[in-house]
């Protein structure tokens, strides 16, 4: 029994003897590590709402994109010089014409006595005699008027008075067919009047005749001749008081009297005449206040006479409603130079408010005055008046105005867009232009031209242009017009994406106007358009970028990537809801300095980028838009350089969708979006120690 054990012993010490001893060896097993990248979905409109240039109608996010471009125009505003007209000028000779006289001084000539007309009764005095029927006749008066010298009668009125103070009547007989007195021109010894009494002249009354004389002259001094018939005997004592102071007593008066040529001291000459100041084109006033107006006034004086010339405008008045007058005195053959300023009038019709005027009347009256000697005064002797009107600028203005144009003077807009990532990559299909017009402005007719500049610049730089010429845009005075106008040209404009607008043009204006100056028309201007597009060149859409922190890489996960990695794998599974196809670009760094994640200057030393291609989404061939999501997933095995990164907390990652060019034109809604969802799996050993 013994043997056998040592036997055993023996056999079994043989056996360790005999065999290589190593050190024990641990349990060990694999473990997978998921870390989520998985952002915010990258939402379209909110990636293209750059400086409110992408809107959504109704805030329906549903709702297809609209690019909106808006802005004002500089308003074009009335001035004084809008509201304006230019009167004509005038020349006028104004004539005395006829000279009008109410009467000459009356020529009375001494009385002839009877000794004067009966010469051979000095024989009979202190005797009682018959005087038989007979006509007397003596010598001839010589009359010199102290007033006149000459006088052409166009017509007028020949008067003789004669009063008989003789003791017998005077009057027709047998041979006499009555009394008569002929007014001759001595000078010329012509006859001027011829005046006849076919009636009895009693002792102590008057006897009148008169005549009516055409184109004739009549001279100082005249010459009365005259014959006084006795219509019947008398029987009488003769004495010399009786031949003294007995006689007939004639007395001439000359009235009514329209002439063209006086040599004469004249009373007072009055004459007017109405002028009219028209004014240019079709333009016609009811009413208006004159900001600023002058009107240059010259008045000449051809005649020999001092005169006071009176003017009044009537339908300009004064703050009292009094119509616009002055009086100028002038010396004979003198001028003078008046500024009317009619700043602060107001223009209105006199006659009838309300109707338009014309013209502008002056009336000028014009009154000579009475002279110290005899002039010679003419009806070719004139006052001239000369007016010469500058502009008159008004402040208010009712009436019609003819056609007529408002200038929109040239303005630049600059910097009325950032376009961002949106530049140079997409082209529009459609566009519209909205004008939105509030003339406060009454005006009834407006009709605009304007013309609309568009031009893209880069780094202060012109690089394209394009020009919208929009003819006759009707709207109306006193409210706001909303005129659209859509077509092709605009958004071969908008697809410059202009950064600069300059606007000009002219609106014509006409018809009845009830204005003033400040009266303004503002005009905004809204280009708009569905965003239906077309890529023309890489479309960049960036999504919130995330970080990878030591809360999701703890410091033992990081030691264990850097010592028990096995692989590591990334899995990105994207969801493309929109038209568009092209890749989208996962980002992942350790700079957290970068200050973009996504340029060209991407460090590939403390990060790497990951690239999966997408499909655009099935779209409604109606109305073009995503009608499902297009999934696509895709898994990157790592390197081991890349995996020693994810051992370099903290870490910004994101992604960076890329829409390729288009085959033809997209209809973008706000809520298309890319949703990616990615998970990195790492695969380390793990040991029991």
């Amino acid at each position: 029994m013994k043997k056998l054990w040592h036997i055993g012993i023996i056999g079994l010490l043989a056996v360790i003897i005999g065999c290589e001893f190593h050190d024990p060896v641990l349990p060990s097993w694999e473990v997978v590590a998921r870390l989520a990248v998985a952002p915010d979905p990258i939402i379209i409109g909110e990636k293209l709402q750059v400086d409110s240039l992408l809107i959504v109608r109704g805030n329906d996010p549903d709702s297809v994109l609209f690019f909106s471009l808006s802005g004002e125009m500089d308003p074009v505003e009335l001035t004084a010089e809008d509201l304006s007209i230019k009167p004509g000028d005038i020349n006028e000779s104004l004539h005395l014409d006829t000279l009008t006289i109410d009467t000459l001084e009356v020529l009375v000539p001494p009385l002839v006595n009877l000794r004067t007309l009966a010469p051979f009764l000095e024989n009979f005095v202190g005797q009682t005699v018959t005087i038989p029927e007979t006509t007397l006749i003596g010598p001839p008066l010589l009359v010199t008027a102290q007033t006149f010298h000459r006088v052409h009668f166009l017509e007028g009125t020949v008067r003789l008075r004669v009063l008989n103070k003789l003791p017998f009547a005077i009057g027709p007989n047998n041979s006499s067919a009555g009394l008569r007195v002929t007014v001759i021109n001595d000078s010329l010894n012509e006859q001027f009047a011829d005046l006849f009494f076919p009636n009895d002249i009693l002792p102590d009354q008057e006897g009148v005749a008169e005549e009516v004389v055409h184109n004739k002259t009549l001279y100082s001094p005249m010459r009365f001749e005259y014959e006084f018939p006795i219509g019947q005997s008398i029987t009488t004592t003769i004495t010399n008081e009786m031949l003294d102071t007995t006689g007939v007593q004639v007395a001439l008066e000359l009235v009514n009297i329209q002439s063209d040529e006086a040599e004469a001291r004249l009373k007072p000459q009055h004459f007017s005449r109405t002028l009219k100041l028209g004014y240019e084109g079709d333009t016609r006033l009811r009413s208006a206040t004159i900001n600023r107006g002058r009107i240059a006034l010259d008045i000449t004086n051809h005649i020999d006479l001092s005169t006071e010339v009176q003017y009044t405008i009537p339908a300009i008045r004064d703050a009292s409603n009094q119509p616009f007058s002055d009086q100028l005195q002038l010396v004979a053959n003198a001028s003078t130079h008046k500024e009317l300023v009619l700043d602060g009038f107001r223009i209105i019709n006199p006659d009838n408010p309300g109707a338009v005027i014309d013209s502008l009347e002056i009336q000028v009256a014009v009154q000579t005055t009475t002279p110290d000697t005899t002039i010679l005064v003419t009806g070719t002797d004139s006052v001239v008046v000369q007016l010469v009107a500058d502009t008159l600028f008004f402040g208010e203005f009712a009436g019609i105005i003819g056609a007529d144009t408002l200038d929109i003077e040239p303005f630049l807009v600059e910097d009325v867009a950032d376009y961002g990532g949106f530049d140079g990559s997409v082209q529009l299909r459609d566009a519209s232009l909205r004008l939105i017009i509030d003339s406060g402005i009454m005006i009834e007719n407006f009709l605009a031209d304007i013309v609309v500049v568009g031009y893209h610049k880069e780094n202060g730089v012109i690089t394209d242009s394009r020009t919208l010429v929009l003819n006759d845009l009707a709207f109306h005075g006193g409210m706001v017009d909303t005129i659209d106008i859509s077509g092709p040209d605009f958004a071969d404009f908008l697809n410059i994406l202009p950064t600069d607008l300059q606007f000009s043009g002219i609106v014509e204006v006409s018809g009845e106007a009830s204005v003033a100056v400040g009266d303004r028309i503002d005009i905004r201007y809204l280009f708009e358009t569905p965003l239906t597009v077309k890529l023309v060149d890489l479309a960049e859409f960036t999504g919130d970028e995330d970080t990878l922190t030591t809360e999701d890489i703890t410091p033992d996960l990081q030691k264990r990537l850097r010592n028990n990695l096995l692989e590591g794998r990334l899995t990105l599974t994207v969801g493309n809801h929109t038209p568009l196809g092209g890749d989208l670009r996962f980002f992942i760094t350790t700079d957290m300095n970068d200050p973009n994640l996504y340029d060209a200057d991407f460090d590939t030393s403390r990060g790497f980028i990951e690239v999966i291609g997408l499909d655009p989404a099935p779209t409604d061939p109606t109305t073009g838009y995503v009608t499902a999501t297009r999934p696509r997933t895709m898994e990157f095995l790592l390197s081991r350089k890349e995996i020693l990164l994810l051992a370099q907390p903290p870490l910004r990652y994101g992604f960076l969708f890329r829409a390729a060019n288009t085959n033809g034109f997209v209809t973008l809604r706000y809520s298309d979006f890319v949703d990616p969802q990615g998970e990195i799996r790492l695969k380390f050993l793990v040991k029991e120690d």
